[in-house]
């Protein structure tokens, strides 16, 4: 076989094993969210969604209790309060205490109820290497607010109603 020959042969090998490497690849999930501050640096790692196998999944949410504050501007006999937070999860599915960080929200009373919440919900705890491991994770909630008139009685909403006004 000439030196020609056997340059070809290995450049097609080399294509060969660069196009199985490609079509074999994983592809990874977007980032929901990013580590907070000083992550890094705690004893334990934090992961992302994107860095893990599994990530951490919600099984069950905590209670809200939430009262729209006295004098509230809303108008409207309907409307929706919202907020996003970023929480760490540990290994065995629960919010850690004091990692909460507000990143969105319709009013600062709804966050700090959604805040409050935290400690009742349950996740599925992210998985790497077939051991639980500490997530960060986005978690968002919203409740329908309805302003009771009394004019003929109270009115009761179906939860059809409450989808199309939000």
């Amino acid at each position: 076989m000439g030196n020609l020959q056997m340059r070809l042969v290995l450049v097609a090998l080399l294509l060969a094993g660069a196009a199985q490497t490609g079509f074999g690849q994983v592809l990874k999930r977007a980032c929901s969210a990013e580590l907070p501050r000083g992550a890094r640096a705690a004893s334990l790692p934090v992961y992302r969604d994107c860095d893990v196998d599994e990530p951490a999944r919600l099984r069950s949410e905590g209670r809200i209790t939430f009262t729209p504050p006295a004098g509230s501007t809303r108008t409207g006999e309907w409307w929706c309060e919202k907020a996003e937070v970023v929480v760490l999860v540990d290994s065995t599915g629960r919010a850690e205490p004091g990692t909460a960080r507000v990143t969105a929200t319709t009013s600062p009373e709804f966050s700090a109820a959604l805040v409050g919440s935290l400690p009742g919900l349950r996740f599925r705890p992210a998985e790497l290497d077939g051991r639980g491991v500490r997530q960060v994770v986005r978690y968002d909630r919203g409740v329908v607010i309805h302003r009771r008139t009394l004019v003929s009685g109270s009115r009761l909403s179906t939860s059809e109603e409450r989808r199309r006004r939000c």
